[in-house]
């Protein structure tokens, strides 16, 4: 896939769907588990087929704003959830 950095990048609906699905997916494990590496939960992320293609960067995003909602905590790479106990889809 190349990408033209002079253009402005479009985000359809399908994709913001997509990526807040996976971004619940994703608080909804770290909650049931209470706490986990973050390595090992990008680990078990990219073995996905629908999340091969994730990036460090990516995982780092997506991790950075669970912690921005006050959901998880990451003390030496260690998630914990602080969020309500359970998450609403």
């Amino acid at each position: 896939m190349n990408f033209n950095l002079d253009q402005p990048v479009s985000v359809t609906p399908t994709d913001r769907n997509a990526a807040l699905q996976i971004l619940l997916a994703v608080a909804e494990a770290i909650r049931e588990l209470q706490s986990v590496p973050s390595g090992h939960l990008y680990a078990r992320l990219i073995a996905m087929p629908p999340l091969t293609q994730m990036t460090a960067d990516q995982y780092q995003q997506m991790i950075g704003s669970l912690k921005g909602a006050g959901l998880v905590e990451e003390r030496n790479y260690l998630l914990t959830w602080v969020g309500p106990k359970a998450v609403q889809q």
